[in-house]
């Protein structure tokens, strides 16, 4: 493991002393140059003048487990965490109530652990899945991998390009002329009936569409919501003739216009297959910056309260994790809807956490 503290990291900032916010970012070994390039830097200048202060971890394979995760963790004390390749992301189980004698638990699923917990909850892992896990996080975490297979077809340069591609529209967003008019639409499938208009904390007048197209292309969305059944490799909504779906393939050659998406949609960031279907929503010219899904079943329950956190100005990473402690404060307890089902225990958003929701004139 090598740690990056580059000169320019140092200098982009415009009083170290004033610097009241801490990300670290833990780099893929294959694309550690990644941070030399002037995409990533003018981004990371950015980061310096709105008072963040960044430190880059290198990460080989034999890094990439929970205690060096840990350890570096305990060592930075981040209030953001990005992970940025293609990095074996720190797991847990996930331990419930059994449904038919409540005083014995289960082993339902592995999951991807995240929103990651404060230092005080690492120690608890492996153990009994608990609210404190909740309670206590204090990270604002993003997750970033454009890295769809290591073969020849996909060369070093062409994944930095890839890279760069994303960080000069994410500079271009967050430095355009901001407008509140957000333009927002739905799309939910009629088994989710119950989610319908939770947009409009977002948007008065967002619409509702029944076609992909509507939320990914035609209509230059500044945020889309999807909700319909899904796996790790397709999001299928509506059934048997009517069924329209999405793929990683279909939607690799799709030039999506929509900035940001929220999919209500299971295993869309399953991370033990080759290549998840959440992901194929970033890269290959899409202009899509950000995308919040789940690593297991679940999504995103009960959306108009991490909406409300959008509107509010609260940054993608920052929301989620807001939205994480309010139910473990707010719904605790081993009866709770969301310790038997796990809903929010798989989140992830997909991009740079400290991204936040507005339109550019």
């Amino acid at each position: 493991m090598k740690t990056l503290l580059s000169a320019f990291l140092l200098l982009c900032s415009l009083n170290l002393l004033a610097q009241d916010k801490f990300m670290t970012i833990f780099l893929d070994k294959d694309i550690q140059d990644l941070a030399l390039e002037p995409c990533f830097q003018k981004w990371s200048k950015n980061l310096g003048e709105k008072g963040f202060f960044i430190n880059i971890h290198v990460l080989s394979d034999k890094d990439q487990n929970l205690k060096m995760y840990k350890s570096l963790i305990q060592h930075d004390a981040p209030d953001y965490l990005f992970f940025l390749g293609d990095l074996k992301l720190p797991k847990m189980k996930l331990i419930q109530k059994d449904k038919k004698d409540r005083s014995k638990n289960i082993v339902v699923e592995s999951e991807t652990l995240f929103p990651l917990y404060s230092l005080d909850s690492f120690p608890k892992l492996g153990g009994v899945k608990s609210q404190a896990f909740f309670e206590d996080s204090t990270i604002s975490i993003g997750v970033l991998n454009l890295i769809y297979h290591r073969s020849s077809k996909y060369s070093h340069k062409g994944i930095k390009k890839r890279y760069c591609e994303y960080f000069e529209k994410n500079l271009t967003y967050k430095t355009c002329k901001k407008s509140n008019n957000i333009k927002v639409a739905e799309m939910i499938d009629t088994d989710f009936s119950q989610l319908e208009n939770d947009t409009e904390v977002l948007a008065s007048d967002a619409k509702k569409h029944s076609s992909f197209k509507d939320i990914l292309v035609a209509n230059n969305l500044d945020m889309g919501f999807i909700a319909a059944h899904s796996n790790s490799k397709k999001i299928y909504y509506g059934y048997g003739n009517n069924e329209k779906t999405l793929t990683v393939s279909s939607l690799l050659k799709t030039k999506i216009t929509t900035k940001f998406l929220n999919l209500y949609s299971c295993r869309v960031f399953e991370d033990n297959v080759s290549y998840s279907v959440g992901k194929a929503f970033i890269g290959h010219h899409s202009e899509t910056l950000g995308v919040l899904g789940s690593t297991k079943s679940g999504a995103l329950a009960y959306p108009k309260i991490y909406y409300n956190l959008l509107k509010e100005g609260y940054s993608f990473g920052e929301a989620l994790l807001r939205y994480v402690k309010y139910f473990a404060t707010s719904y605790g307890g081993s009866d709770s809807y969301l310790d038997n089902n796990g809903y929010h225990s798989g989140l992830i958003f997909y991009g740079d956490p400290t991204l936040t929701l507005h339109s550019c004139k």
